[in-house]
């Protein structure tokens, strides 16, 4: 027998249990007693339920399933000392009765225990690795405590089977994939709900916001904007502070800034306390060229006596880049990474601002710490190879360029600039193999070109060469660029040998 029960938040006073639902995931053939106790439990007679399970454990006291519905009508009852004792002698009895644990751990937590909570979620997971309470208990856990890819993982366990129109865990996970920077993850998740939306029915007001972050996200400020104006369009949600600050933000990405400060002025007076509101107001009125407004907004928001998190400090510390206030947006980097020294995205928005400022040295120290927090992130191995580069440590920066692409062997900004080591180290062959790869992940990057095009010249591949720079060319062209067009295709010139591929050339040349 499996029982589910779900816990609400804890009271100061004394723990609420009795809005919880039990059931059972797998009914005995012949209803029996326990069953009996479930059903009184379901409707709300814990007081019965508890008799009745205390009469089956008199008649078989090594019954680890009574002793389980047992603790949870104490539980619901606020027993929670004998609800423990109950449930623990249940795993006493079997180890294997993993619900028991799920059930101390939904006590924990309605104790305000978390940790606890979580190590008893954890053993329940040892018996029970696929089980889809257990997942969604830790998933939910995790993303609280920012181990998103991770919670991802669990809360994928924990929706396996669920109806796609059941939105709860869904709306969750989908959430997590907008954070983890994978909405397109998350609008696959919620097809059913964005179909729904795009055909005016009536979706969930969470759905619908997490379909516009995702939306934005991808780039289609369009429907980004049709989904939350569908929030602010439900009854009783027309002045919803997180709707009309999606709305501010995707108008902001129409270009409809005049729209989007109007929306997003209205978030912050609807909500003075809130950061979030103020933040996209701020970056809103830089977009529209009102400096001081926004930094003056910014140094509002960022002084210490408001007391702000991590993530108000860290949006602000963009923006004052995004307005070339370097300076400004070290420090609150720094006070960012003070309450939280173990996030690698602020360590990456710290490496690109003191790069800004000059401070090279700085910067590697930041983007190792990156690594260190990261170690699987192929950005963050190549940032630490182009800094050591550049600081002329070419062998180090090798060893950095090898570990990004061993993460991520379709990693073009390392396979480019590894390509062009090796080539200054005499390896031609490898460089050559390097820079094909680095040309087949980005076959339209004007750098990772310009570095093939040399590399097969250096290999004796002249019309090679010569039809990358003409190629590069083209680009140079498309994009109004016509002084490197006119070098690159030069260059074409000088190397080629084929007769058809240098007519081509000449012809692009002729035209400027």
């Amino acid at each position: 027998m499996s029982l589910l029960l779900l816990v609400p938040q804890a009271h100061a006073a004394s723990i609420n249990l009795t809005g919880a639902v039990v059931g059972t995931k797998k009914p005995a053939a012949q209803p029996g007693p326990l069953d009996d106790a479930l059903k009184l439990i379901q409707a709300g007679k814990s007081a019965d339920a508890e008799k009745l399970a205390r009469k089956v454990i008199k008649e078989s006291s090594d019954s680890a399933a009574a002793h389980e519905v047992l603790g949870v009508a104490l539980a619901l009852q606020d027993k929670v000392p004998q609800a423990i004792e109950a449930l623990q002698q249940a795993i006493k009895l079997n180890a294997g009765q993993y619900t028991a644990w799920i059930k101390l751990g939904d006590i924990a937590t309605a104790m305000g225990e978390p940790e606890k909570a979580i190590s008893f979620y954890r053993e329940a997971l040892k018996s029970a690795p696929d089980d889809r309470l257990v997942n969604q208990r830790i998933g939910l856990y995790l993303a609280q405590h920012g181990a998103l890819q991770p919670a991802i993982e669990h809360l994928k366990k924990g929706i396996a089977g669920m109806p796609e129109t059941a939105a709860g865990l869904r709306v969750d996970l989908g959430r997590l994939y907008v954070r983890n920077g994978q909405p397109e993850q998350a609008l696959k998740l919620l097809d059913y709900w964005d179909k729904a939306a795009s055909d005016a029915k009536p979706v969930p007001p969470a759905a619908l916001m997490v379909l516009g972050d995702a939306w934005l996200a991808t780039g289609n400020a369009t429907k980004a904007a049709d989904r939350f104006k569908a929030v602010l369009a439900t009854k009783g949600l027309a002045k919803d502070v997180p709707a009309l600050v999606g709305q501010g933000r995707a108008y902001r990405a129409l270009d409809r800034l005049d729209a989007s400060i109007k929306t997003l002025t209205e978030a912050a007076r609807l909500a003075p306390k809130d950061p979030a509101p103020q933040i996209e107001l701020a970056a809103s009125e830089a977009l529209a060229g009102s400096g001081k407004a926004a930094q003056a907004r910014l140094e509002q928001l960022v002084q210490p006596q408001r007391q702000p998190d991590t993530d108000t400090l860290g949006r602000a510390g963009q923006l004052y880049a995004s307005m070339g206030l370097y300076e400004k947006a070290r420090d609150v980097f720094a006070r960012a990474s003070e309450q939280t020294p173990n996030s690698p995205v602020l360590r990456a928005n710290m490496t690109m601002v003191l790069l800004r400022l000059g401070d090279t040295r700085g910067a590697l120290e930041q983007a190792r710490k990156r690594l260190e927090l990261a170690p699987g992130d192929a950005d963050a191995a190549f940032m630490v190879g182009m800094l050591e580069e550049g600081s002329g440590d070419k062998a180090a920066a090798a060893k950095h360029y090898e570990q990004a692409i061993k993460n991520a062997p379709s990693h073009w900004q390392s396979l480019n600039n590894l390509a062009l080591l090796r080539l200054n180290a005499g390896k031609k062959p490898e460089a050559l193999s390097l820079a094909r790869r680095a040309e087949k992940s980005a076959p339209d990057n004007t750098t990772v070109l310009d570095t093939l095009a040399r590399v097969q010249e250096a290999n004796g591949d002249a019309n090679g060469a010569a039809g990358a720079w003409l190629k590069l060319g083209d680009l140079y062209l498309a994009d109004q660029r016509k002084d490197e067009a006119r070098k690159v295709l030069e260059f074409a010139s000088r190397a080629v040998t084929d007769a058809a591929l240098r007519a081509k050339i000449d012809t692009k040349l002729k035209a400027l």
